[in-house]
């Protein structure tokens, strides 16, 4: 298979995923206008819950933009990887669903935050195998992968385990932490977004 073709049907379930995110908040109907702002205050979680999935599957996207751009060709485990990580990423709207319903109860966290750790999981297993195939990666961003990689990787996911077992305690702290990750893997991203443009345009130099 040709990567091009795999990033292509990638981005389209992306964008299919994100789109599903929001359809599950509706305006209010029938609703007398005298009523229509506690209506619309009736649907900040759902707002919310949205809000937060949706820059969580950009990140996504964003993270497999760049994990393509370091590679020159493919292999089955590397299509393997990718079709995990887009089940989860369609999968996203249900744990998103729940948290707009029951937005501050453990089980619907616990099911998002359980989410996010398996996709960071199977994040981590393609940088692992990209580093026991440096054939399949360009030359210019061989050196150092996993040693660079890995530390956001278990980072991220102690925080998640956190997040979850807060969720039992605190359903705030929990949002505090998914938060917390969102913006700092939100800055990571583009800070290694602009490093492996630089080294990829060195490498074609």
């Amino acid at each position: 298979m040709e990567k091009n073709r795999l990033e292509a049907l990638s981005d389209g379930v992306f964008a299919v995923a994100i789109t599903l995110l929001v359809l599950d908040i509706r305006p209010p109907a029938d609703i007398p206008y005298d009523h229509l702002g506690a209506a619309l205050l009736a649907l900040t979680p759902k707002i919310a819950s949205y809000l937060l999935s949706f820059f969580v599957v950009g990140i996504y996207w964003a993270f497999h933009h760049a994990s393509f751009a370091r590679l020159q060709r493919i292999d089955g485990t590397v299509v393997l990887l990718n079709l995990l990580i887009l089940l989860l990423v369609t999968f996203m709207p249900f744990p998103t669903i729940l948290l707009g319903e029951y937005p501050f109860t453990a089980i619907p966290l616990v099911i998002y935050g359980g989410c996010l750790m398996a996709s960071n999981l199977i994040g981590f297993f393609s940088v692992l195998h990209q580093h026991h195939h440096p054939e399949l990666m360009r030359a210019e961003h061989r050196a150092d992968f996993l040693a660079r990689q890995t530390p956001v990787y278990i980072v991220v996911n102690a925080l998640y385990l956190g997040a979850i077992g807060a969720a039992f305690v605190s359903p705030v702290v929990s949002y505090g932490i998914f938060l917390v990750v969102l913006i700092g893997v939100g800055v990571h991203i583009l800070r290694l977004t602009t490093r492996e443009s630089r080294m990829t345009e060195a490498g074609a130099d």
